[in-house]
């Protein structure tokens, strides 16, 4: 499952840095190019691609090397990527790094054209065959499959677990995968519910002064302790920024990848954000870990 459109769902990464500056006259120089390929429609309002951007400048400050970015429209097709993606090939760059769905099918045809080249993709649409195998089948090609389902799930069960009656959901957007994540929400509840034979109830509304009577509100982004009496946000357990650094310093050291680049699955996690956990979640939590792991609890 993909965080297909991280653009529009707009969970919070924790982002660190302002102002970014060229490499520091310590730094020495190094010829090595990396390149950043993101949707230009919403590049501004998208929390992963301004984590990207960040840790792609930062990653030129600390290691000395140069950088590109291209923008292009949201959604484009995948022979629209691939061009893009030759492009950056035949101007140099030495890594090439995107997010988004729609550029994986086109990562991989000019990832294996190009097997001196490499190629992340952060928030890939990695198949089950892949996923199992922690292998892309490319060894110049490494995939991140962000699941953020599982860590809605779990934020939803404890939720309901301090809730008297209601869970309150601020959700502006309830399409693509920030439905997914919603339906996490949802499902997490409902197990509580049936686990407890109660009777809590989700309330979503893209309004937060609507939630005002909910007992626990549920938000993917980051909201001021002024803003909700008690407040959970959704992160994620490996920051895409700290995954493109990796890349960049594995690629650069030419250690990006032995016979198979890997495929990982970055789960989420969840933050209360003015009270303390509830009675009993450290259980719950290792408890719905084992039930993801056997396969009791599935996400779409």
């Amino acid at each position: 499952m993909l965080l297909k459109q991280l653009a529009p769902i707009a969970l919070v990464l924790a982002l660190t840095g302002c102002a970014v500056s060229e490499p520091e006259p310590s730094v020495v120089a190094v010829d090595f190019e990396a390149c950043f390929l993101t949707g230009v429609s919403t590049f501004e309002e998208s929390t992963l691609n301004q984590a990207l951007d960040i840790s792609m400048h930062q990653a030129q400050v600390e290691f000395g090397i140069k950088i590109q970015v291209a923008e292009l429209v949201s959604g484009a097709k995948s022979s629209v990527i691939s061009r893009q993606a030759r492009k950056f090939v035949t101007s140099g760059c030495n890594l090439v790094v995107s997010s988004g769905v729609g550029s994986q099918a086109a990562f991989e045809s000019v990832a294996k054209a190009n097997p001196e080249v490499d190629f992340l993709l952060l928030d890939a649409e990695a198949t089950k065959d892949q996923v199992d195998a922690g292998e892309s089948g490319l060894a110049n090609l490494e995939l991140w499959d962000f699941d953020e389902w599982s860590a809605a799930f779990e934020a939803g069960y404890l939720a309901a677990m301090k809730a008297s009656s209601t869970v309150g959901v601020w959700h502006q957007n309830q399409t693509g995968e920030s439905a997914n994540i919603l339906d996490g929400f949802r499902e997490g509840v409902d197990l509580f519910n049936v686990d407890n034979a109660a009777a809590v109830e989700v309330l979503v509304s893209k309004d937060l002064d609507a939630l005002e009577t909910a007992d626990v509100v549920l938000a993917t982004r980051e909201l001021s302790a002024a803003e909700l009496k008690d407040a959970v946000w959704l992160y994620l357990k490996m920051q895409p920024e700290q995954l493109l650094i990796d890349g960049v310093k594995t690629s650069l050291t030419g250690e990006f990848a032995g016979t198979a680049a890997k495929v990982g699955k970055a789960g989420g996690y969840f933050v209360f954000s003015t009270k303390a956990l509830p009675s009993g979640a450290a259980g719950q939590i290792s408890r719905l870990e084992k039930l993801f792991a056997d396969g009791t609890i599935v996400g779409p």
